[in-house]
């Protein structure tokens, strides 16, 4: 059983099975009569509506994608790149010479912000211009936002 935050009655929560039996049909009074007598109706809501906020949160993507798009702005090197791509889209040289780094570093660390969506390329003839996926961080953005801070 997976348990929530605390409810109502001080008790924990069990928010995924709470979830999945509103999906069955379940009413808030029968999931309370038949299924977890020990919470209270108001219980129930406040898990459905943890749920609900949850889903707003997923919505910026699927989670692990989001929090590896956030452990990938943890090096100083890729928070430079998209400092300079906050400017406008650049070419690999433009940042080479921009953060005094050789291309196989920058290279690299752009390699790995494309496969965390924060930075696409777009093959212009032989160059590769770079910029910041602006749609994907304004959902990390959006996301954040949607946070409260546990009391």
């Amino acid at each position: 059983m997976h348990f929530g935050k605390p409810c109502v009655t001080g008790t924990r929560i069990p928010v995924i099975d709470v979830v999945e039996l509103v999906k069955e049909g379940k009413t808030s009074r029968q999931i309370v009569r038949d299924y977890y007598p020990d919470l209270t109706v108001e219980d129930v809501l406040a898990c459905i509506r943890y749920a609900n906020n949850a889903k707003k949160v997923a919505k910026c993507g699927d989670l692990k994608e989001w929090a590896h798009g956030f452990s990938l702005l943890s090096n100083p090197t890729r928070l430079a790149i998209l400092a300079q791509l906050a400017d406008g889209p650049r070419k690999l040289t433009s940042l080479c010479k921009a953060l005094g780094m050789k291309e196989p570093t920058i290279r690299h660390h752009l390699g790995l912000l494309r496969m965390g969506r924060l930075v696409v390329g777009t093959r212009v003839g032989k160059t590769v211009i770079y910029e910041a996926d602006k749609e994907f961080m304004k959902q990390l953005v959006a996301g954040l936002a949607r946070l409260k801070p546990a009391k």
